[in-house]
C-alpha cells in the first residue's frame, strides 16, 4: 500500500472516470420544454444525430451526401404582438 501523498500513488491506483459535467442537449430540451426531440412523429421510432449544422450551406451539403430530398423553403411563422410585447406564435 502507498500513502495517500506518496508520489507513486497515481502510477499505481487506478483512476475513476470522471462523470460527464452536463447533460446532453436532447435531454435539456426533453426536461424544458417536455419534448422528445429524437422520436420520429411518423413512426415513433429513434432519430440519430448525423451532423450539427448551425448555417444554410451546411445543411445543404449534409442533405446532398446523404441523398436526402430538400424541401422548398417555407414562411416564417405569423407571430402577434400583444400588449406586453411578447410574441405569439402557433405551434403545432
Amino acid at each position: 500500500m502507498l500513502a495517500g501523498h506518496s508520489s507513486l500513488r497515481a502510477e499505481v491506483v487506478p483512476k475513476k472516470p470522471a462523470e460527464p459535467s452536463r447533460h446532453p442537449w436532447p435531454w435539456l430540451l426533453q426536461r424544458v420544454f417536455a419534448v422528445d426531440i429524437l422520436k420520429c412523429e411518423k413512426c415513433g421510432g429513434r432519430l440519430r444525430i448525423v451532423e450539427i449544422a448551425k448555417k444554410p450551406d451546411d445543411v445543404a451539403r449534409v442533405l446532398d451526401e446523404h441523398n436526402w430530398s430538400r424541401a422548398p423553403p417555407r414562411a416564417p411563422p405569423r407571430a402577434e404582438v400583444l400588449v406586453q410585447g411578447q410574441l405569439r406564435l402557433a405551434f403545432k
